[in-house]
Formats: structure tokens, C-alpha cells, sequence
């Protein structure tokens, strides 16, 4: 039954129902705005005309009248959801409505996401793959993402047999996300296809799903529904939500409690109430179960005192909201924002960083089977983080023939370094992940590092971290970590001059090629430089250069003289990245005109295009058209490129890159970004496919 519906039966008014629907008035805003005069029109009887009078007065004044439905399911939930589900019921203004149901469904996913975080963050279990998958889904407000990270993390606990404080969560999952008879929905799904345009197509989805649809489509692009529209949604969506929330029951097994004042409290149903249980000594808020034991979930729900010296007495509690690494947000059930740097993020930092420690393996204990395991692990996640960023395409990878044969050609020397020098955007990347995947073959074990994205301070310490040994018991007893000359173990590291302490890092390299037999411990370095002169930074003595790979022809010091130069891609390589691309998607990497077109309209651009980067940005920029036909043979490919972006978009690069250029560094800290008071909207933004979001999702900027 409509509000509308709802209200001319409790004013003794429904026999108007249909002429008012006749007369396009089907909602309550509508309603209000009617005059005597329009009801009289519409037929409405002197006493009825009195009823409606009284009642649109009484609306102004009252909220909705709950029904017995409303007010038990309100009852059975965690206070996180009953509380923004009660005032989205009584509200009145449609357009009000649905966005109070956007941010009660939200409310529900971050219950769910933060259960799940908190059984994880409560167990023995250690995996550096789910701190990732925290840190990657987690960072910011994204419905999408809230639900992936409860997917990911909930199968993870039940492959490593987690034994569930909250059993009932997985089962609930699985009965209305991920099992075979999870209700479906069909509908028009909004998605963003890999050219960053939103689309639509008719699929089935789940009720979580289509309510993430719902929100992305509707109340995502910053636009105001009228109230017909917006009532029109509320009677198509709510209901779905209202049926997960129905299916919610073991909630109230599981009742949030905290102890605040001396008083322990009920977060339960919408009003929050004092409870007999006896104060849980080692935590502030808490969930409990019949028998009484309970699980901590600080620090993703917390009580006021936490953040705030001075309780507002509408504030009862704050939940999770985001995480830059510096600071948390939080935010209330009742619309409150608060933002700490404190002990909380101490916490949180801490339980982070807890699990990412392994106990780690001994000498002994570091077999070559754990070895290889661990370096497919490694290698498996940087992978994947290198596709979400768009810097490596899967499918589409041009050989470098020259180079590659040398990577192959130098496995059995005596020597320890192959050093790699590029221009930006030469490969450099895409030559290392090929290199470690043909090694793998070759059953060569290799682990790949980027040397900026390390989260250790030194290079020692990063792969004691990603392997998992102990570096007390010295690196040089981890005999696994070397084979022999002839079959040799590689460390690849990807762009050198990336790291914060990159010089350092380069003397660890030589001292690390030196701790195993010659040429059983391998390093291929990349680093982006114009010139030998940009390599002067990296001092080698005239012993270490019997480390490095190569010939010094002109009998010249330096590493300079060793390094290998990912030179310009040849014609025929070109021809070939250009046709990997168009197989790959011809939606979006194919121009009206062949590769061999170019030399009879201007083949100066084949001096352009033959940096690999270039050559993607010219495909993507020139899809679907044609070579000019008037007017100069000539294309202006950094600007058109700049061009293919709106203006909001070209406005937000140029900001950035003054920010970058303020700041004398190739990255900006979150926290400083979220401080600057012209960059911040851009950042905080939750339309879709804002500036921000759409550059991110192609690939032009990222975050980590």
C-alpha cells in the first residue's frame, strides 16, 4: 500500500483514491499542495473537504504513522539500522524518503562489511591478502566495494575453517548474495564500460545487487527527482530492501552492547536502552550472543567518548566510515561526522600491520616448496593490483624481441645485475611481468617488487616481509632463496628511481648479490631515465662492477655503461601492439584506418606513437575515426587527447598536477588532498563516475 494510500484510508478519504490518481496526484507532496478550491473541483463532498483540510495539517505536523510491521521489524534490528530505518518511515517528503533509504541501505552493508571485518580482525588467522582487500574496498564510501570486501572476506573465513563467532552471518550471506537460490531481480543495470561511459543492459541481479543499482542509477549522478519519480522508486525498491532486512533475524542474537558512564547500554531497535548485562572488561562496545561471550568490534563501531570530549546527547554510538592511513571517519546513525587521528587509528593501524605478521619460518622451515609458494602468492596479488590499475592489459602485450632475448640469454652467467633503463612510459612494466611469467615456464623461480609501492623501509626488509622469513637468523641461511648458477632464483624490481630511498636501495642490491654463490641470486632493475647521466645516482665501485651483466665496450666507469635501453618500439613492433590492441577490444582500441594508412597521411607519427604508452593513448583517442581529410596532415595528439576529457575532468588534471608540482614529489598524501580546500570536493564526491572516480577507473591516476 502507497503512503498516499496509506493516508485517505486513515482520514476516512480513500473513495478519491482513483480520481486523484486520474488527475496525476500520487503522492503526498502532491497532496499537500492542493487547495480547497482543487478539491472541490475534484469532487470532493463539504465534509470531506473539511477531513482533507484537517488532515494535510495534521501531516505537516505529525510524522507518519508506523504500522505494527514497521514497528517490529524497527525492533529487531541493530540500532546502526533501526534508527535511520525509523526516521526514513516517518518521513514525508518523497525525495527526503529516498535518500534517507540510500543512507539506511548503506548503514546495512557497513553492519554487514564491519561483522565480517571484525570476525576476521578477531581471529588467529594472518593473510596479507585480506589487509589488501581491507585496505583496496574499504579506503572510501562505495556501495559496490562494501559488498565486494563482505563477498571476499566471508569465503576467505570459510576456506580457512574461521570458527564464526556469528555463524549466521555466513548462512544470511549465502541465502540472499551468494547461494544458488538467492532471489534475483531483473532490471536495467547501470554499469561504466572500460572507455569510462556509463551504460545500461537488462540482466538479473541479486537484492543487493539491484539496490546497489538502485542507488548508483538514481541518487548517484547528483541529480533532484521530482516527487512522483521518487515515490515511484520507494514503491519498486523498498520493499526488496525490507525483505533483507526481514531475513535479518539472527541480529537479535547477536545484540551491540556498550559501557559508557558506568552504565552498560542495548544499541537495539531504535531506542537505546540500559541493560542488566554485566560490563565487558576489556572493551567499550561490543556484540554478545545467548550465552553470553562476546567479540570485540572496536575500532569500526565506537561510543562517542572516543572521538569526542563532550557527548551530544543525540549521539549514541559511530560506525566506520573510511580510512586514509592518517586518520579515520566516523559517522553516527543519527548524522554525525567525526574524524580522529588518535588512539583509534592507532588501533586500527596496529591490527593491520598485526596481521600481516606471520610467524616467521626458520632456515629449516623455509623449504623450496614454501618458497615457491609463497613468491606465486606474491607475485598472484601484485599482478592483479598492476590490471585494477591499467598498467598492465591482460591479452595485450607486444614482445620486445632484442631485450628479451638478452633476459633469456644472461640465466646461466656468473653475474648478478641486469639493469634496464627507459623513458617514461617505455614498457618497463609490462617487460618485467612478461619476464617473470617466461621464467616461470622455464620453472625459474622469480618475485617481483615495485620499488615504489614497498612497504618496507629497505629492500632486505621488504622480501623478509613478503616471504616471510626472519632476518636475524641471517638472510644467508635462507639456502631456498638461491639455487645454483645455472638455474638461478631472480628478483625483479620495477622501477627503481620510483623507491623513496632508491640510492640506498641500490647499494642494498650489490651487498645482496654478494651473500649467495655468484649468479645464483639474480636482480633485473628497471629505472626510468633520458640519459646515462640520470644513472649517476647509483655509484658503483670498480669490484662491483664485476656484479653487472653486460659488455663495457668503451672500457667507461659507471652503471651507466652496463645498462641495457629499452629503446622505441620498431615498425614492426608497433604493427604488432596496434593489432594486439585492436583483438583485444575493438570497442575501443580501433581507429578507421590501419596502421599502415599513416604513412601516406604523416609518418612523423609513427615517431610519436612508438612509445608504447603513446601508442595506447592514440588508439583509445582516435577509436571509431578517420584520418582527416582536408586540411594539414597533421594530428595533435596530446591535445586531442587532453580534448577527450570533459571539462570538469580537465580542470581536476590541472589542479593535481599544480598539487604535484607544489609539493616537488610524483604522489599526494590522501590526508593532504582531503585538506586542500579547492581539491577536497573532488576527492569526497560520491556522484558516479565523477573526475575523481572516472580518471581513477581508466587508469590515469591512482591510489594507494
Amino acid at each position: 500500500m502507497s503512503e498516499l494510500s496509506k493516508w485517505l484510508e486513515a482520514n476516512q478519504l480513500e473513495k478519491y483514491q482513483d480520481i486523484l490518481i486520474e488527475n496525476d496526484i500520487n503522492t503526498l507532496e502532491l497532496l499537500a499542495e492542493l487547495t480547497e478550491e482543487d478539491i472541490k473541483e475534484l469532487g470532493f463532498s463539504l465534509g470531506d473537504r473539511k477531513r482533507f483540510i484537517i488532515g494535510i495539517k495534521d501531516l505537516a505536523s505529525n510524522p507518519i504513522q508506523l504500522t505494527q510491521e514497521d514497528i517490529d521489524l524497527i525492533a529487531s534490528l541493530p540500532y546502526v539500522i533501526a534508527f535511520p530505518l525509523k526516521r526514513t518511515l516517518e518521513e514525508q517528503h518523497a525525495w527526503t524518503k529516498i535518500n534517507l533509504f540510500k543512507d539506511t541501505f548503506l548503514n546495512y552493508l557497513k553492519y554487514l562489511a564491519l561483522l565480517s571485518a571484525s570476525e576476521f580482525f578477531n581471529s588467529d588467522i594472518k593473510d596479507k591478502g585480506m589487509v589488501l582487500l581491507f585496505q583496496q574496498n574499504l579506503i572510501e564510501t562505495a556501495f559496490g566495494k562494501w559488498n565486494h570486501y563482505i563477498r571476499e572476506s566471508l569465503k576467505f573465513l570459510k576456506e580457512h575453517n574461521h570458527p564464526f563467532f556469528c555463524p549466521e552471518l555466513v548462512s544470511y550471506y549465502e541465502q540472499i548474495e551468494t547461494g544458488s537460490k538467492a532471489k534475483k531481480h531483473k532490471g536495467e543495470i547501470e554499469f561504466i564500460d572500460a572507455n569510462g561511459d556509463i551504460q545500461l543492459k537488462k540482466q538479473e541481479a541479486t537484492s543487493i545487487g539491484i539496490l546497489i543499482n538502485f542507488r548508483n542509477r538514481y541518487l548517484g549522478h547528483g541529480l533532484t527527482l521530482d516527487a512522483q519519480k521518487a515515490e515511484a522508486l520507494w514503491q519498486e525498491y523498498f520493499p526488496i530492501f525490507r525483505n533483507l532486512l526481514k531475513q535479518l533475524r539472527f541480529a537479535k542474537d547477536y545484540p551491540m552492547m556498550k559501557y559508557e558512564d558506568g552504565q552498560t547500554y542495548l544499541l537495539h531497535g531504535s531506542e537505546i536502552t540500559t541493560t542488566s548485562f554485566i560490563n565487558n572488561p576489556h572493551a567499550s562496545i561490543w556484540i554478545q550472543n545467548k550465552t553470553g561471550a562476546n567479540m570485540d568490534i572496536l575500532p569500526f563501531f565506537i561510543v562517542p567518548g572516543e572521538v569526542s570530549l563532550v557527548k551530544e546527547d543525540k549521539e549514541q554510538m559511530f560506525t566506520y566510515e573510511s580510512y586514509t592511513g592518517k586518520t579515520i571517519k566516523f559517522f553516527s546513525p543519527e548524522g554525525t561526522e567525526k574524524q580522529t587521528s588518535g588512539k583509534l587509528l592507532d588501533k586500527l593501524n596496529l591490527l593491520l600491520r598485526d596481521k600481516q605478521k606471520e610467524v616467521p619460518f626458520t632456515p629449516l622451515q623455509f623449504t623450496k616448496e614454501i618458497f615457491l609458494n609463497r613468491i606465486a602468492e606474491e607475485n598472484n596479488l601484485l599482478i592483479e593490483t598492476l590490471i585494477n590499475e591499467k598498467k598492465i592489459i591482460p591479452g595485450v602485450y607486444q614482445h620486445r624481441e632484442d631485450i628479451e632475448i638478452k633476459l633469456r640469454e644472461w640465466i646461466g652467467a656468473r653475474v648478478n645485475i641486469f639493469f634496464i633503463a627507459a623513458e617514461a612510459g617505455s614498457g618497463k612494466t609490462n617487460l618485467l611481468a612478461e619476464i617473470q611469467k617466461q621464467y616461470a615456464e622455464r620453472e625459474l623461480p622469480s618475485l617481483l617488487i615495485r620499488a615504489g609501492r614497498m612497504e618496507k623501509q629497505t629492500l632486505t626488509a621488504q622480501i623478509a616481509y613478503l616471504l616471510n622469513i626472519d632476518l636475524q637468523q641471517g638472510l644467508e641461511n635462507y639456502t631456498s632463496l638461491a639455487d645454483t648458477q645455472a638455474e638461478p632464483t631472480f628478483i625483479l624490481i620495477d622501477g627503481l628511481n620510483e623507491a623513496n630511498h632508491a640510492e640506498a636501495i641500490w647499494q642494498e642490491i650489490l651487498s645482496l648479490s654478494t651473500i649467495f654463490e655468484p649468479g645464483s641470486l639474480k636482480f633485473v632493475v628497471t629505472n626510468r631515465a633520458n640519459t646515462k647521466a640520470d644513472l649517476e645516482r647509483y655509484l658503483v665501485s670498480d669490484k662491483e662492477q664485476e656484479l653487472l651483466y653486460g659488455e663495457n665496450k668503451e672500457n667507461e666507469k659507471g652503471l651507466g655503461t652496463y645498462s641495457f635501453w629499452l629503446t622505441a618500439l620498431d615498425m614492426k613492433e608497433m604493427k604488432g601492439a596496434w593489432e594486439n590492441y585492436v583483438a583485444k577490444d575493438k570497442a575501443r582500441f580501433k581507429p578507421q584506418f590501419t596502421f599502415d594508412a599513416i604513412a601516406e597521411f604523416d609518418r612523423g607519427i609513427y615517431n610519436q606513437i612508438n612509445n608504447p604508452l603513446i601508442l595506447r593513448l592514440f588508439l583509445e583517442q582516435y577509436n571509431g575515426k578517420a584520418l582527416p581529410k582536408k586540411g594539414n596532415k597533421h594530428l595533435h595528439i596530446w591535445s586531442d587527447w587532453f580534448n577527450i576529457f570533459s571539462e570538469a575532468e580537465q580542470t581536476f588534471f590541472k589542479l593535481l598536477a599544480d598539487a604535484v608540482w607544489d609539493c616537488g614529489a610524483n604522489e599526494l598524501l590522501l590526508d593532504d588532498v582531503l585538506n586542500h580546500e579547492i581539491l577536497k570536493p573532488y576527492f569526497t564526491s560520491d556522484i558516479i563516475n565523477a573526475p575523481y572516480q572516472r580518471l581513477k577507473n581508466l587508469g590515469w591516476i591512482s591510489s594507494y
